[in-house]
């Protein structure tokens, strides 16, 4: 929807949201184009193209920054994101980043664009307790997160489509620790997807935290609460 995305080109071309009468940089928003690129380039390849989303997989590129031996994209805390507070970054984005600009690197050959694509895979491999976006407990559970924070929601579409891009990315680069993290993450969720399900409710959560709508019924209204805790 056009008025949850409210989008707004930064001067070197890059998206973002606009919002309180600017347009900040929304880290997601490039993977958008990039993959719009891909998918018309698939369609009918050109040249012209092809130098198009090079330069634009280039922009973004300038916009990451290096972190413990990776590459990532932080959100910007002026985009609200009331779970993670801070400058963190997206499981899902670096995820999307990481099997996109192997694409470009690969139809392009331009090392620098590949060699990023790298960068950004390695950033899921960062652990949360470090400021990345990898869960692990009990020795061989793993997650990555969407969107980090404590306690870990495990968004599961998000979750999902972050799986599907190592996948991807794997594929495309031949990395055998993208295979690898994909098998053990997918077995972990595997194993937690009844969590999900709330059979007589007849839906799927969400997530396995974060806030939940409740009513309270008072049987004196006139009353107040004293002290309440979850």
């Amino acid at each position: 929807r056009g008025d949850f995305y409210r989008l707004g080109i930064l001067p070197d071309g890059f998206p973002g949201r606009v919002q309180d009468g600017g347009t900040v940089v929304h880290p997601i928003y490039g993977t958008y184009v990039l993959g719009t690129y891909l998918r018309r380039y698939a369609a009918k390849p050109s040249e012209r193209l092809a130098s198009d989303m090079l330069a634009f997989a280039r922009v973004a590129i300038r916009r990451m920054e290096p972190y413990r031996g990776a590459l990532v994209f932080r959100n910007p805390p002026e985009l609200g994101f009331i779970r993670s507070p801070g400058l963190r970054y997206s499981g899902l984005t670096m995820a999307y980043y990481a099997v996109y600009l192997a694409a470009v690197g690969r139809i392009t050959g331009d090392r620098a664009v590949a060699a990023a694509a790298d960068g950004c895979f390695r950033s899921l491999l960062v652990p949360e307790t470090e400021g990345g976006v990898l869960y692990t407990w009990n020795e061989t559970d793993v997650a990555i997160a969407e969107i980090p924070g404590r306690p870990a929601d495990l968004t599961l579409n998000g979750w999902l489509s972050i799986l599907v891009s190592v996948h991807e990315y794997g594929a495309v680069s031949g990395s055998a620790v993208a295979k690898r993290i994909f098998r053990t993450s997918a077995t972990t969720m595997a194993n937690l997807l009844p969590l999900y399900d709330v059979r007589e409710l007849r839906l799927s959560r969400y997530a396995l935290s974060g806030p939940i709508d409740a009513r309270l019924r008072l049987s004196d209204p006139q009353g107040e609460i004293g002290r309440a805790h979850v």
